[in-house]
């Protein structure tokens, strides 16, 4: 707790000192912009749950499962396919809808993904594992480059560099925030203690029990995950579509032959 209000204090001083200095670290300035305070809000939230499963997932397979590190890693790679299958096609539908119900449906499905995972059991077939992580990345692949792509439509060029620094700054706090709150709930139901690698696939009553109460927690922390992933949706229904008109007229530009 001391460490949490110091941490509060020095934030709260951190963003006194930006405002008022002449050329800030972090140019906390351009939140003022509507859309681009609005795609730093979904973001955050966004990869909160986005990460947050992807500190999770590993941690079932290994320590609760008894996988290798290669094992575990080849079970959650196909969610990158996911996501890059979806990105293209997500591409081509921008110009056409926009990044608002892009960015809300593909987060809203997410969520939804993500419900499955609760079901998960310490038997679960690793292929219908890949097949729910390949489907994660599918839903949230429609909502990433929309999002990336609708957060600079406002920010005058000569402002671009700035706007990463602060986009990039606000994606790492939110990993570091959706890991923090996903471990305390693992924590908390034992799900980190190394010696439940041990335990992967025994018999033994103290052993099946602490596996079944570490299973709640990974449980909990993937509806942590899908609260994350809803609240994204919600924050980003209410982006305008007019705001990113810059982006999507460009990407609707004929190529010149």
């Amino acid at each position: 707790l001391g460490f949490g209000a110091a941490g509060l204090v020095c934030g709260v001083a951190m963003v006194l000192v930006e405002l008022k200095v002449p050329y800030p670290m972090l140019d906390l300035r351009l939140f003022g912009n509507r859309l681009f305070r609005q795609c730093n809000l979904v973001s955050f939230f966004a990869m909160a749950g986005f990460l947050g499963v992807m500190y999770v997932m590993p941690l079932y397979l290994q320590i609760l499962r008894g996988f290798s590190p290669l094992s575990s890693g080849l079970t959650t790679f196909p969610q990158a396919f996911g996501v890059m299958i979806s990105s293209f096609v997500a591409g081509r539908l921008y110009v056409h809808i926009g990044p608002r119900r892009l960015m809300s449906g593909g987060f809203f499905a997410a969520g939804l993904s993500i419900l499955l995972y609760t079901q998960l059991t310490l038997d679960t077939d690793l292929w219908l594992v890949r097949g729910l992580m390949f489907l994660r990345g599918l839903c949230m692949g429609f909502a990433f480059l929309p999002m990336q792509a609708a957060s600079y439509a406002t920010i005058p060029p000569a402002q671009n560099g700035r706007a990463s620094s602060l986009f990039s700054t606000q994606r790492q706090v939110a990993v570091s925030v959706g890991v923090a709150v996903l471990a305390s709930i693992l924590s908390t139901y034992g799900a980190l203690t190394p010696t439940l690698f041990t335990c992967a696939h025994s018999s033994d009553p103290k052993c099946v029990a602490s596996l079944d109460r570490a299973l709640s927690g990974v449980h909990w922390g993937f509806i942590a995950a899908i609260v994350f992933a809803l609240l994204a949706s919600i924050f980003s229904w209410f982006i305008r579509d007019e705001d990113a008109h810059a982006t999507m007229a460009a990407r609707a530009r004929p190529s010149c032959s």
